[in-house]
């Protein structure tokens, strides 16, 4: 389960999320902000094939993700909807410098980005302007909810360290 908590976000990430709260003009629930290695390989199996999660663990232990390829293949097959791009160890919520929100309209979550078009542009509009990087710039695949501290890039091949590795280091 991942966590909620911005507290544990690195430091200089969790002013500017507490700003970005307080500067859209809606509630913003965040719903995750760390997640562990296993959660992470939970969610990248989802939708994947067994040549496909071979091959990841294959390139994990090729650069010396040992750790993190036994986990990939440990967690075992996982049912549900292609939701991340990002295997163990490769994703920013990991490292707590990601968070992923929603506004609340209404009382409850306003998941339709179309729907609720002004809110989502807003959210990403606040964000930039501190400097944060939101998932509904991207342009391959946009990800509305997915605001991180860092440009984009692989924390593997960035050398990042501290990745959190089981539900436990959520704590």
């Amino acid at each position: 389960m991942a966590s909620r908590s911005i507290e544990k976000l690195i430091p200089p990430f969790r002013e500017k999320v507490e700003v970005l709260v307080e500067r859209v003009s809606f509630e913003l629930l965040i719903y995750c902000t760390g997640r562990s290695a296993w959660e992470q390989a939970k969610l990248y199996r989802q939708s994947r094939t067994k040549a496909v999660i071979d091959e990841k663990i294959r390139t994990l232990e090729k650069y010396g993700h040992e750790h993190l390829a036994r986990i990939l293949r440990d967690v075992g097959p996982q049912q549900g909807p292609h939701v991340t791009k990002a295997g163990p160890g490769e994703s920013t919520h990991q490292y707590w410098r990601a968070v992923d929100g929603v506004p609340i309209i209404g009382g409850k979550p306003a998941w339709d980005v179309r729907k609720h078009k002004a809110q989502w542009q807003e959210l990403g509009q606040v964000a930039t302007e501190l400097g944060l990087n939101w998932g509904g710039n991207w342009p391959k695949w946009s990800d509305y909810p997915h605001i991180q501290f860092d440009p984009t890039g692989n924390p593997l091949k960035l050398g990042w360290e501290g990745c959190i590795l089981t539900e436990d280091d959520l704590c």
